[in-house]
Protein backbone atom coordinates (compact mmCIF):
# COMPACT_ATOMS: atom_id res chain seq x y z
CA UNK A 1 0.00 0.00 0.00
CA UNK A 2 2.68 2.21 0.88
CA UNK A 3 4.47 1.80 -2.55
CA UNK A 4 1.33 2.21 -4.63
CA UNK A 5 0.69 5.36 -2.54
CA UNK A 6 4.73 6.80 -3.22
CA UNK A 7 4.60 6.06 -6.28
CA UNK A 8 1.51 7.62 -6.93
CA UNK A 9 3.04 10.78 -5.08
CA UNK A 10 5.54 10.91 -7.52
CA UNK A 11 3.42 10.59 -10.48
CA UNK A 12 1.48 13.49 -9.24
CA UNK A 13 4.41 15.99 -8.52
CA UNK A 14 6.11 14.54 -11.99
CA UNK A 15 2.66 15.81 -13.72
CA UNK A 16 2.71 19.42 -11.68
CA UNK A 17 6.07 19.95 -13.10
CA UNK A 18 5.15 19.67 -16.56
CA UNK A 19 2.10 20.58 -16.20
CA UNK A 20 1.99 24.00 -18.91
CA UNK A 21 0.72 27.64 -17.63
CA UNK A 22 -1.96 29.15 -20.29
CA UNK A 23 0.03 31.14 -22.95
CA UNK A 24 -1.44 34.98 -22.84
CA UNK A 25 -1.65 36.77 -26.19
CA UNK A 26 -0.85 40.74 -25.17
CA UNK A 27 -2.65 43.30 -27.61
CA UNK A 28 -0.13 45.35 -28.68
CA UNK A 29 -2.35 47.32 -31.63
CA UNK A 30 -6.06 47.21 -32.98
CA UNK A 31 -7.41 49.06 -36.29
CA UNK A 32 -11.11 49.06 -37.20
CA UNK A 33 -13.15 49.49 -40.29
CA UNK A 34 -17.16 50.06 -40.74
CA UNK A 35 -16.78 51.35 -44.64
CA UNK A 36 -17.26 48.59 -47.10
CA UNK A 37 -14.56 47.40 -49.54
CA UNK A 38 -15.20 46.24 -52.94
CA UNK A 39 -13.88 45.26 -56.22
CA UNK A 40 -15.49 44.32 -59.12
CA UNK A 41 -12.34 42.99 -60.98
CA UNK A 42 -9.22 40.69 -60.22
CA UNK A 43 -6.57 43.44 -59.01
CA UNK A 44 -4.42 43.32 -56.14
CA UNK A 45 -5.97 45.88 -53.43
CA UNK A 46 -4.39 47.54 -50.86
CA UNK A 47 -7.46 47.94 -47.70
CA UNK A 48 -7.82 50.69 -45.70
CA UNK A 49 -7.01 49.86 -41.87
CA UNK A 50 -9.89 52.12 -40.60
CA UNK A 51 -12.91 54.46 -41.23
CA UNK A 52 -10.34 57.32 -41.82
CA UNK A 53 -8.98 55.42 -45.46
CA UNK A 54 -5.16 54.96 -44.37
CA UNK A 55 -3.61 51.58 -45.97
CA UNK A 56 -0.87 51.07 -43.64
CA UNK A 57 0.21 51.00 -40.30
CA UNK A 58 3.52 51.99 -39.06
CA UNK A 59 4.82 51.05 -35.67
CA UNK A 60 7.71 49.84 -33.72
CA UNK A 61 8.03 45.49 -33.26
CA UNK A 62 7.83 44.85 -29.51
CA UNK A 63 9.26 41.42 -29.78
CA UNK A 64 11.23 39.24 -32.52
CA UNK A 65 8.17 37.06 -33.45
CA UNK A 66 4.52 38.84 -33.79
CA UNK A 67 1.23 37.67 -34.80
CA UNK A 68 -1.22 39.44 -37.36
CA UNK A 69 -4.97 38.45 -38.01
CA UNK A 70 -6.99 40.59 -39.94
CA UNK A 71 -11.07 39.63 -40.03
CA UNK A 72 -13.99 41.12 -42.02
CA UNK A 73 -17.33 39.54 -43.47
CA UNK A 74 -16.43 38.86 -46.89
CA UNK A 75 -18.68 37.65 -49.74
CA UNK A 76 -17.77 37.08 -53.02
CA UNK A 77 -19.14 36.40 -56.74
CA UNK A 78 -17.90 34.43 -59.20
CA UNK A 79 -17.71 30.32 -60.96
CA UNK A 80 -16.81 27.35 -58.71
CA UNK A 81 -12.92 27.51 -57.73
CA UNK A 82 -12.75 31.29 -57.26
CA UNK A 83 -12.30 32.83 -54.00
CA UNK A 84 -10.72 36.02 -52.28
CA UNK A 85 -7.18 36.02 -50.69
CA UNK A 86 -5.64 38.45 -48.22
CA UNK A 87 -2.18 38.97 -48.02
CA UNK A 88 -0.76 40.71 -44.89
CA UNK A 89 3.04 42.64 -45.62
CA UNK A 90 5.40 43.55 -43.27
CA UNK A 91 8.01 46.49 -45.11
CA UNK A 92 6.85 45.06 -48.60
CA UNK A 93 7.80 41.33 -47.24
CA UNK A 94 4.81 38.75 -47.05
CA UNK A 95 4.24 37.55 -43.30
CA UNK A 96 3.98 33.67 -42.66
CA UNK A 97 2.09 31.40 -44.00
CA UNK A 98 1.91 33.54 -47.19
CA UNK A 99 -2.09 33.23 -48.56
CA UNK A 100 -3.03 30.97 -51.89
CA UNK A 101 -5.58 28.89 -53.43
CA UNK A 102 -4.81 26.68 -49.73
CA UNK A 103 -5.93 29.61 -47.61
CA UNK A 104 -9.12 30.86 -49.11
CA UNK A 105 -10.31 33.93 -47.58
CA UNK A 106 -13.97 33.47 -48.89
CA UNK A 107 -15.53 31.84 -51.99
CA UNK A 108 -18.89 32.59 -53.55
CA UNK A 109 -21.62 31.26 -51.17
CA UNK A 110 -24.08 33.84 -51.82
CA UNK A 111 -24.01 34.78 -48.02
CA UNK A 112 -22.03 36.71 -46.21
CA UNK A 113 -19.60 35.15 -44.20
CA UNK A 114 -16.70 36.37 -41.48
CA UNK A 115 -13.79 35.09 -42.42
CA UNK A 116 -10.35 35.57 -40.49
CA UNK A 117 -6.65 35.20 -41.78
CA UNK A 118 -3.99 35.18 -38.98
CA UNK A 119 0.10 35.17 -40.02
CA UNK A 120 3.25 35.67 -38.29
CA UNK A 121 6.17 37.63 -39.09
CA UNK A 122 9.89 37.29 -37.33
CA UNK A 123 11.17 40.94 -37.19
CA UNK A 124 15.49 41.64 -37.73
CA UNK A 125 15.83 44.74 -35.74
CA UNK A 126 14.18 47.18 -33.86
CA UNK A 127 12.95 50.01 -35.78
CA UNK A 128 9.82 51.68 -37.34
CA UNK A 129 7.98 48.84 -39.64
CA UNK A 130 5.34 49.60 -42.13
CA UNK A 131 1.95 46.94 -42.67
CA UNK A 132 -0.10 46.81 -45.08
CA UNK A 133 -2.99 44.04 -46.03
CA UNK A 134 -4.31 43.82 -49.67
CA UNK A 135 -6.75 41.65 -51.07
CA UNK A 136 -7.13 39.77 -54.11
CA UNK A 137 -10.08 38.23 -56.02
CA UNK A 138 -8.61 35.12 -57.91
CA UNK A 139 -11.50 34.50 -60.75
CA UNK A 140 -14.06 36.09 -58.85
CA UNK A 141 -16.73 38.73 -60.78
CA UNK A 142 -16.63 40.82 -57.76
CA UNK A 143 -16.26 40.85 -53.73
CA UNK A 144 -17.15 43.00 -50.96
CA UNK A 145 -15.42 43.10 -47.42
CA UNK A 146 -17.11 45.21 -44.56
CA UNK A 147 -16.40 45.95 -40.50
CA UNK A 148 -12.73 44.86 -40.94
CA UNK A 149 -10.83 44.18 -38.03
CA UNK A 150 -6.80 43.71 -38.05
CA UNK A 151 -5.24 43.13 -34.51
CA UNK A 152 -1.43 42.71 -33.79
CA UNK A 153 -0.61 40.41 -31.02
CA UNK A 154 2.89 39.62 -29.13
Amino acid sequence: MKTAIGYLTGAMVAATGFAATPAAAVVLDVLTRSTPTEATDNAKTQLPLNDAGDVSFTYEAASPTEVFTFNAECVAEGPAGSYVEINITVDNHPTDPQSGKDSAFCSPTGNLVSASRMTTYTFTGRRLHTIRVYATGVGTTSWQLNSSLFLIQQ
